[in-house]
């Protein structure tokens, strides 16, 4: 069965109907959500879901397009259904006591 992906493309028009929406896909955390937000702003277009079935893109994209938000839904290579982390972009190194700590990169803020 084909999967589908999310793609929002630009910045948002409304960040709290936005940040609403987001928060409602996957449970995803307020934190999260403003970051996400952020990184639309920054780029111009961004990956928010992969690999999920039609009929759940179609939901959540009309639910963003109600809200003005530019979102296109695409084909995905992905097969296993997947959301925006962050932390990807990020390398970690073990520190004391056990605890992540996260290594500075040029890439990183």
């Amino acid at each position: 069965m084909q999967k589908f992906q999310l793609e929002i493309k630009g910045k948002p028009k409304s960040h709290i109907q936005f940040i609403r929406i987001l928060r409602t896909i996957g449970k995803l955390s307020l934190g999260k959500s403003e970051e996400f937000y952020l990184l639309c702003g920054q780029k111009a277009s961004c990956t928010l879901l992969a690999g999920i079935e039609h009929e759940l893109a179609q939901s959540i994209a009309n639910d963003l397009l109600k809200v003005g938000v530019n979102v296109e839904i695409n084909k995905s290579n992905i097969t296993t259904p997947m959301i925006y982390a962050s932390e990807i972009e990020k390398r970690y190194k073990w520190g004391l006591f056990r605890t992540l700590r996260q290594i500075v990169t040029r890439h990183t803020r």
